[in-house]
């Protein structure tokens, strides 16, 4: 039986762990991790599926990483019971701005169907304020149900769970253990895999909570996006290269203001929370595989598949960047003597 280790607890590594217990399910699959569920970056995502940014080598791949995801939030939105099972659910709204001129990016049109240009008079009646804007139905992905949920499907499979600290890649020796390791650790791998391409992109958002909400708004970097259980997120803070975790007065009233004036009914809803992370950014997501030799074992060579650098747009590709590296652990599976992989 191979045994493979995936590195990280994040919406990255639970993706990946469970889509190698779909198409290898006899295979003994670890996570190994030293942050979870609300210590994880990913915990603190808005979760709206919109991916916007194109940072991969390929148009192609990127594209068929979001689809891949939409189509598995789509079954998921499907099978479950309530949208508080998985934290998944389908909303409608908008993305508007104050630029007349303002586009979509290819990527979020072609990997969200049913998007439809607001007309001038829709403008003026729902957007006096703004130029231009569009309207679309898409998933949003709660990670406060959808870690838990992707947790316990790992498990129920036979999949381990182990709290440990991992250092480099060729210098700790408990990796040896495994066939093949994922490395799913985002920001980590700065250090992890000596990645100093991996830079963080700092990011502040407002819980408040506001039941009656029943759409977002994506306008000009600003968002507010509604979740199963009323609380909404709000948000718009991105800044490159800032590794700060307290809490911005400015950047708070930054949120408030200009979600504010987006929805001024939310003026009269309760902040719940507010919280700070650290976006994983990579020129390109990295999904590829390598061999290493080990520093700890007589340079015994360590089979390694990278999955890491997502940015903003960690849950838009999760689960099709998860899928690309799961092909990748099974062709090193497939040289190892007595294993053939199941495509």
């Amino acid at each position: 039986m191979a045994s493979i280790c995936v590195i990280g607890a994040g919406v990255i590594g639970l993706s990946t762990a469970n889509c190698l217990l779909d198409h290898l399910p006899d295979c003994e699959v670890t996570i190994v991790a030293e942050k979870f569920m609300d210590q994880t970056t990913s915990i603190g995502a808005a979760g709206c599926f919109g991916p916007k940014t194109i940072f991969s080598e390929s148009f192609d791949d990127i594209l068929q990483w979001s689809k891949a995801s939409w189509d598995h939030f789509a079954a998921l939105n499907e099978r479950a019971k309530s949208s508080t099972e998985t934290g998944v659910f389908l909303i409608n709204g908008y993305e508007i701005s104050k630029n007349k001129e303002y586009c979509q990016s290819e990527l979020l049109k072609r990997s969200v169907p049913n998007i439809k240009r607001l007309n001038d008079v829709e403008m003026k009646s729902m957007f006096p304020n703004f130029k231009s804007g569009f309207r679309y139905k898409t998933f949003m992905v709660d990670p406060r149900y959808y870690l838990p949920y992707l947790t316990e499907q790992f498990k129920s499979r036979g999949g381990r769970i182990i709290e440990r600290k991992v250092s480099k890649l060729n210098e700790d020796k408990f990796l040896t253990n495994f066939d093949v390791i994922v490395n799913c650790s985002g920001l980590g791998s700065r250090h992890i895999a000596d990645d100093h391409r991996m830079v963080p992109i700092r990011g502040q958002t407002v819980k408040v909570y506001a039941p009656w909400l029943q759409h977002f708004i994506f306008s000009d970097g600003l968002y507010i996006y509604p979740s199963a259980d009323g609380l909404v997120t709000l948000g718009g803070i991105k800044q490159f290269g800032s590794s700060s975790m307290e809490i911005s007065g400015h950047d708070r009233k930054y949120i408030l203001d200009g979600c504010y004036t987006l929805e001024p009914e939310l003026k009269k809803a309760p902040i719940v929370q507010e919280w700070v992370g650290l976006r994983p950014f990579r020129p390109f997501v990295r999904v590829e595989s390598e061999v290493i030799k080990s520093k700890q074992a007589d340079g015994e060579p360590m089979r390694i598949v990278h999955n890491y650098g997502h940015g903003g747009d960690g849950i838009a590709l999760s689960w099709g960047t998860s899928e690309q590296a799961v092909k990748l652990v099974m062709k090193f599976l497939d040289n190892l003597t007595g294993f053939k992989s199941k495509l």
